[in-house]
């Protein structure tokens, strides 16, 4: 039995801090940091010494290294690299918590040795345990790289979903620990990043991954084997627009919000998720957007990006009001209040109804919608890339007009 398996049940079985009589009813933090409760049923044996309380049990107590989402990692053979990297980079707390429902995709040591991604190094003299993590990347030539804590945590942080899927949109996008998206194909059972995953470190060639549920009994989510790392793109807002919608990046140079130096646009928020709902050239046209000047022109832009959620075609999120980056005088005022819009996000569309509640535009799943953006915060010392999600883009056949839609 590997060392750290063996410790993690023996520190199961410790707590660092007296158990009192409350602590049987309410539980108690063992050596493991699990959170911890007794049957009074199970115990069949008290001592009580100078320094320590004994309790005899007749019933395990299993770890949460076990019973959560790590536990197919951590109980059975062919995960040991894994396992490791688990432990090497701090990430077993976060993954063992019952507050939230995860997904966590393991690769096995077998595709890890075959397509060069990661090694694990052990080697313990004199007592001391040195462990280290690299990489081989096998083309277009040969070159050694070493994995740090950093770059192991980036990795797994993103193979580590905070939604669960449910099997109903075409396509889900699910949330992962890192900030990033994960792209869930219903209708062809794969999962990937925003980008492809790849053979090996660095590669080219694509792989498309399809999960296998690995994970009978997790307390927390569900486990999956998938066969390669999923990686992510970092096409900011700024140059997808800019290079994708060039109409509409007119229009908001016009208004005067392209920093062209910066990359950005000035009323955006580097803190905030944005859904950006896109006019096509021929919207645009019909409603003569480009005869619009000053005040007009900024409320109308501004109108169409949504601050602080991203909504996409899944249906995950509720129907609301949601709040637009427009703002307008409030009464007559000159205290401004961010304009807020309606939008019913169903299942493979999203809806945006007029001011009567009759339909003003229907979004469907497709080719030119749920586009994500994300911004590199990649560091220097690191070899695996660091992306953030900041935003979705959906195309729209009709520009948003304030006085038509359901807003407050």
């Amino acid at each position: 039995m590997p060392e750290k398996i063996q410790r993690i049940i023996a520190n199961s079985y410790f707590a660092a801090e007296p158990i009192y009589d409350s602590n049987i009813e309410n539980g108690f933090y063992n050596g493991e940091l699990d959170l911890v409760s007794i049957n009074r049923d199970n115990i069949i044996q008290k001592e009580y010494a100078s320094n320590c309380t004994f309790l005899g049990l007749n019933k395990a107590i299993v770890p949460g290294a076990f019973k959560s989402v790590t536990g197919p990692v951590y109980r059975q053979r062919g995960y040991s690299i894994m396992m490791n990297a688990i432990e090497y980079s701090g990430l077993l707390s976060a993954l063992k918590r019952n507050d939230q429902e995860l997904l966590l995709f393991a690769l096995a040591d077998n595709t890890l040795r075959e397509d060069s991604s990661m090694f694990y190094n052990y080697s313990k003299a004199n007592g001391i345990v040195n462990e280290s993590f690299h990489a081989i990347r096998l083309a277009p030539s040969f070159k050694y790289f070493g994995l740090s804590q950093t770059d192991i945590r980036i990795l797994l942080l993103n193979q580590i979903a905070i939604d669960l899927p449910k099997g109903i949109a075409k396509k889900e996008y699910l949330r992962t620990l890192g900030g990033n998206h994960l792209i869930w194909n219903n209708e062809e059972n794969t999962v990937q990043g925003t980008s492809y995953s790849v053979f090996g470190y660095g590669g080219t060639s694509f792989v498309e991954n399809h999960p296998v549920k690995i994970s009978e009994d997790s307390e927390n989510g569900d486990t999956y084997e998938i066969d390669a790392w999923f990686k992510f793109s970092g096409n900011e807002i700024f140059s997808k627009i800019s290079f994708d919608f060039p109409d509409f990046h007119n229009l908001l140079v016009k208004a005067g919000y392209s920093l062209d130096k910066e990359y950005r646009y000035s009323f955006l928020s580097a803190s905030k998720l944005y859904t950006i709902f896109v006019p096509s050239t021929d919207a645009l046209q019909e409603i003569k957007a480009d005869t619009l000047s000053g005040t007009n022109l900024e409320n109308f832009v501004r109108l169409h990006f949504i601050e602080d959620d991203m909504i996409f075609t899944d249906g995950r999120l509720t129907p609301g009001y949601y709040k637009t980056a427009c703002k307008l005088p409030i009464n007559g005022t000159n205290r401004l209040e961010n304009v807020s819009i309606y939008i019913d996000p169903s299942v493979d569309e999203i809806k945006i109804n007029t001011l009567n509640g009759n339909n003003f535009l229907t979004v469907k799943e497709s080719e030119t919608s749920n586009l994500i953006t994300a911004k590199s915060i990649g560091e220097e010392d690191t070899n695996s890339p660091n992306v953030l999600s900041t935003g979705v883009i959906h195309q729209i056949d009709k520009a948003f007009m304030i006085e038509l839609l359901d807003i407050k």
